[in-house]
């Protein structure tokens, strides 16, 4: 799952950031997907946020990453769909 940030305006809570993780892990288990990607605009507080998401989502067994390149963060999901289905998905 890509979750781009780039453009979010505003600064989500601890516990707001805990539910969002939880939300994502349940997407991503209906889905049969492991990897979140995260693209939050550089030098930002949004920044810190998706730091603090990823380790949340980690908790919930999804190997999440911080991405500053929005296409190195697809070529990583895109492995992620290699590795389990044996080819990458357009």
């Amino acid at each position: 799952m890509l979750l781009d940030t780039r453009e979010a305006v505003g600064q989500p809570t601890a516990d707001q950031l805990r539910l969002r993780a939880e939300w994502v892990a349940t997407l991503l288990a209906r889905n049969s997907a492991s990897r979140a990607a995260l693209v939050p605009a550089p030098n930002s507080p949004s920044l810190a946020s998706a730091r603090i998401l990823a380790g949340f989502l980690e908790t919930q067994r999804v190997s999440a990453r911080v991405f500053a390149d929005i296409e190195e963060a697809r070529e990583w999901l895109a492995e992620d769909r290699t590795e389990k289905w044996g080819s990458a998905l357009p």
